[in-house]
Formats: structure tokens, sequence, C-alpha cells
């Protein structure tokens, strides 16, 4: 049997090919072919119709893809045309699977951290194999709402604390340094990271007559000169994949003005931009431009050196994520409600994964790790936020909080009492 390449405007789909083929298999088929290549050549009639591959024929079209293998059937009568188009659809269907080997193929490509979802299967499906890492959906995350912070007040946490809540620890320390990125990792490096650095905007400053009312919540790092903020944004992403696995998944949430020395600055550290993810929220945020902002671009990608360490298992997503935004933001300019995070922590990490985070903001990274029974390790410059996040999370019903300051131990009760 012969292999014939042809361009796909050469061949004609079969008018009455009974087989459907939604979207969603033919984003399966895409999926596929750009994992394992194209190894199954489409079967056409003398005529150049379709017999077999109607599915595979759409996927390619979809990716742009001009030639394609063939294998011609022209000993077939019309009639056996049409018996052989039903049968090859049919006969597949015909017979089920070896549960308990397929069960240990997958728990197999499981361990390895290979996509699940190439295999066809969807995520329901996978759950009945007690396959890890699928067992939350991305919209029962708990929202809280933390209590106003009187950010005038003079703050508890001072540079150089560390805090060990639960399973995370926090350091009030510089994401530039090496040695405090040490204190807060240990030896442990990072299975993912989300970060929101500063986006070098000047976020939170106010007008002098302040006519609505905003508080002076503003972020350090966050007003600089264009190459003082690249060797800051490249010394940040030096330690950051100094402290990561290699084939790390990686968000960073950034803006615009900064899209491109960010992108530069990652790139230079050797990670590897796979998507642009866009948080469409509810409604805009107000602010000095002349269009106001209703989205929030998130760089993903990975740190090379490896595949990426956990690939997204839920075919069905796109890289636009609608989520809505907080309300109010009184403990931080740019909070972040706890799903954003979580949909990244959920897609690209398994239960006890370390999830770095370079900034750690409100804590909503925290946050989202606790409640999917991760690991977070944070950092904050800003003392003021360091008592954000640890009464944040104090405020979620845990009392399992340890300072470490001075190289002492100070307990849950004392510092409670201060915060």
């Amino acid at each position: 049997m012969k292999i014939e390449k042809l361009k796909l405007t050469q061949i004609t789909p079969y008018i009455n090919n009974a087989k459907e083929h939604p979207q969603e298999q033919i984003d399966q088929i895409k999926a596929s072919i750009k994992e394992f290549g194209f190894n199954d050549p489409i079967a056409i009639d003398e005529n150049n119709t379709i017999i077999e591959g109607h599915g595979r024929y759409i996927a390619l079209q979809q990716l742009g893809i001009e030639e394609v293998e063939t294998i011609k059937l022209d000993h077939l009568t019309v009639i056996q045309k049409k018996q052989y188009i039903i049968a090859h659809n049919k006969l597949t269907m015909n017979t089920g699977f070896n549960l308990e080997k397929l069960k240990l193929e997958l728990k197999a490509i499981e361990v390895s951290n290979e996509d699940l979802a190439l295999t066809g299967f969807e995520i329901e499906e996978l759950k009945e194999f007690e396959i890890e890492g699928l067992d939350i959906k991305i919209d029962e995350f708990k929202e809280d709402d933390p209590p106003e912070v009187n950010l005038e007040k003079e703050p508890y946490s001072k540079l150089g604390d560390l805090y060990v809540l639960g399973n995370h620890r926090l350091l009030c320390g510089d994401s530039t340094k090496v040695e405090d990125l040490r204190k807060v990792m240990l030896t442990d490096k990072a299975d993912l990271v989300f970060t929101d650095p500063p986006w070098n905007v000047n976020y939170g400053a106010v007008k002098k007559d302040n006519p609505q009312g905003y508080k002076p919540r503003t972020i350090l790092n966050d007003f600089m000169g264009t190459d003082d903020f690249k060797k800051f944004m490249f010394d940040v992403f030096s330690r950051m994949a100094e402290f990561s696995k290699e084939g790390c998944p990686t968000y960073v949430v950034m803006s615009g003005q900064e899209w491109g020395n960010m992108m530069l600055t990652l790139s230079q550290n050797n990670y590897h931009w796979s998507s642009t993810i866009i948080w469409n929220k509810d409604c805009f945020v107000i602010s000095r431009k002349d269009y106001h902002t209703r989205y929030e671009p998130i760089w993903y990608g990975w740190l090379e050196g490896s595949p990426r360490l956990h690939p997204v298992k839920d075919r069905k997503q796109c890289d636009v994520w609608d989520i809505v935004r907080p309300k109010k933001s009184e403990l931080h300019p740019t909070t972040k409600p706890v799903e954003v995070p979580g949909r990244a922590i959920t897609n690209s990490s398994k239960k006890g994964d370390i999830v770095l985070d370079l900034f750690g903001g409100s804590g909503s990274t925290m946050m989202a790790c606790d409640q999917l029974e991760r690991k977070n390790r944070s950092l904050e410059l800003d003392p003021r936020y360091m008592d954000v996040i640890v009464k944040r999370y104090v405020n979620s019903g845990k009392e399992d909080v340890i300072l470490i300051r001075d190289g002492k131990e100070i307990s849950y009760s004392k510092i409670i009492s201060n915060l």
C-alpha cells in the first residue's frame, strides 16, 4: 500500500460522512498532532474523496498544514466504500478497555508528569482511575473578605522576619537577594511560580486633592526609571530561576507598559514563553489612561532545561480567564481574587508541590495554596503587607503561626495581639 503526499486542497470530504466531529474532538486531534506528529495517513478513493480521516482533515486545516500523507484505496466498489466508511467508525466502538491495564498505563503517564489529556480521556473520566490533581473545579475557591488594615499604624512585622504558617513560609525580604531566597526556600526548589511583581506604574499613588478618597497604598519598587526597572526585573528573574526546578511552570502578572522588558529579561534568564493569559474582569478599573483597563495580562511559560513539569490536563481551558475582581482592595492596590493564582496552581501543580511567590502582596497566592494543599514560599519587602498576609491567614481560621525573629521563636498569642 503506497503512501502519497497531497495538498489538502486536492482532497474532498465525503459529503455523506455520518460520523460527527465536534470542535472539542478536533481540538484533541490538533493537540495530538502537535505532540506526536501526524502518524495516521488519510484514506482516499481514486477521486481523492476521503474514505477515512475526516476529523484529521479538519484538524490539519485548522492548524494551517497544507500537505498530508494519504493512502489510496482504489479497489473498492461504490457500495464497499459506503460499507467501509461506516465499519471503520463503528468497529472501534464495539469493544472496551481492560480497565486494570488501562489504569496502570494512565498512572505511569501521571507519574512522569506528562499530559494525560493527550490520551483523549476527559477530566471526569480520569477521576475514575484515581488520578491525582483532578479533584477540584476552578469555580470552587473560597474567596475571603479581608478586613481593612490601618496602614497608618506602625507595622508589627520587620525586615528579616520569617513566618511559618502551617506548611507555608513567608519572609519579609528582598526577592533580588540570594540570601533572602535561601532563608525562605532552604534547600527546596519551586515546582511552580506564580508572582505579581511591581508594574512600575506608581500604582496606588493619589492626586494631591484626592477627590475620590483613595488611600495612599503605594507599592515598593513601583516607580523607577526604565533602565533601573529592567535591571530590577533581571535580578528578580535570576533569583527565580536559581530557586526553581528545570521545567518549572511560571506565571508572571505584568502591566502592558513593561511587558516588553519583562519578556526580554525572562528570556535572558532561560525562560520559555508559551502563552499570554488574559484575566478578564467583570468591570474595568478607573485609571489615568484614555481607555480604562478591564484585564490583566499574565505571562505563562517555564524554565528551560527540561519539559514543563506539569502540563495542563484540562484541554477545555483557553487563555482568557473570566474571573470577578474584588469590589474593594483595602488590603493592597492590586489584590487578586484567590481564583486567579488558584487556577494557575490547579492547572500546573499537584498536591504537596512548592509554589513560590516573590512578591507576596496581599497573600492571595498563599491562600490559594492553603486551599489546594500546596506549600507556599513567599517573600514580601513591605512590613505592612507582611501584616496583611499573616492576618488574612489567621482570619481563615488558622492558628498554626510561628514568627522567627532574630533567631528566636515568637508564639501565636503574641503575634495576634500585635497585629
